[in-house]
């Protein structure tokens, strides 16, 4: 529970820090941007959870103004994610390098959470870490690695009291646009919200 509060709260700082970073003038290079993809790959074969060998993503953010002359920055993400029987939802800073005239290296790492409500448990994934690593052509296209663990416990049945560790392995190709800063703001506080609907539902479903 204190795991899900915590990640409750970095979703708020990030859409506060939206609004903040609103009130000041951006400097050249700093903008929002909206992201969205389909990704491939293979997750840990466990009991009562069916695998997603396809998720479809997005992910909003801003990018801060270059760190140096060789166009480096720094930003924040939030991203959410679909599968078979899942929702998952992170929060990451991310690091971009230029590599090239049109190329750009952009990895992230960051708190991952799943709604995944098991039929015998309703914490059956525990709080988890989402990593990325990218090449981006002109901030527009892109192929990425997703790297994601989670540990997990069974409650019940005939798998009762059995934990594990989760992993989930996928490649991707990604589209990416500039909105307007409004337009990142709102699917950002979307996804928040919608967080917030399903992890009121697991407390309702814990408190009875």
């Amino acid at each position: 529970m204190r795991s899900c509060w915590l990640v409750f709260i970095l979703l708020v700082a990030l859409v506060s820090g939206t609004m903040a970073l609103e009130q000041v003038e951006r400097g050249p290079g700093s903008r929002h941007f909206l992201e969205g993809g389909v990704l491939l790959g293979s997750e840990t074969d466990i009991h009562s959870y069916l695998e997603s060998p396809i998720r479809a993503f997005v992910e909003t953010g801003i990018s801060l103004r270059p760190l140096n002359s060789r166009g480096n920055n720094l930003g924040l993400s939030l991203g959410m994610s679909s599968g078979h029987e899942d929702q998952r939802f992170y929060l990451a800073p991310h690091f971009s390098r230029q590599v090239g005239d049109n190329w750009r290296i952009e990895t992230s790492g960051g708190i991952l959470w799943s709604n995944h409500d098991s039929p015998m448990s309703s914490d059956f994934f525990e709080t988890g870490q989402h990593w990325r690593i990218a090449l981006k052509r002109n901030s527009r296209f892109s192929l990425c690695y997703v790297y994601e663990q989670m540990d997990y416990r069974i409650d019940g049945g005939a798998h009762d009291n059995y934990a594990g560790s989760f992993s989930s392995n996928y490649v991707g190709i990604t589209l990416e646009k500039e909105p307007p800063s409004l337009i990142s703001f709102a699917v950002a506080a979307t996804l928040a919200t919608y967080w917030f609907r399903q992890m009121a539902t697991h407390w309702i479903a814990e408190a009875k």
